[in-house]
């Protein structure tokens, strides 16, 4: 009897451990994605404001950043890799088609933006 009770523990301890060690499945949260987005854009503009005259967007007229400064470039990079940790939250399988294809791009653009901080492209 005490065997079957060993068994059946055994049995259900595997149980467990496998299904603890599932994968979580990212569930697809449209409003948040998208306030993600608009973040992202409102963000872009204030860390590149002469971006922000030329899409028409005024509120930036009276500031320029110099992009020579480590401080800057630092701040650029940290800028871009949050994005890129936020994305990881996502996955385009799980959206709809305009929403997918808003991931993909903003994908490339952050990860070339990243590429992009590791050469001294600042001094051209």
């Amino acid at each position: 009897m005490t065997k079957i009770y060993s068994i059946t523990f055994l049995i259900t301890v595997i149980i467990l451990t496998v299904g603890c060690n599932q994968p979580m499945k990212k569930e697809y949260n449209a409003v948040k994605f998208h306030s993600m987005l608009d973040n992202y854009w409102k963000g872009l503009l204030k860390i590149q404001p002469l971006d922000a005259m030329h899409f028409g967007d005024s509120s930036m007229n009276d500031q320029f950043r110099n992009t020579c400064t480590q401080e800057y470039r630092n701040k650029v990079k940290k800028f871009y890799i949050g994005y890129q940790d936020s994305l990881k939250n996502y996955s385009p399988e799980n959206m709809s088609e305009d929403d997918a294809l808003s991931y993909k791009v903003l994908q490339f653009d952050v990860n070339l933006a990243v590429e992009k901080t590791k050469y001294d492209t600042w001094k051209i």
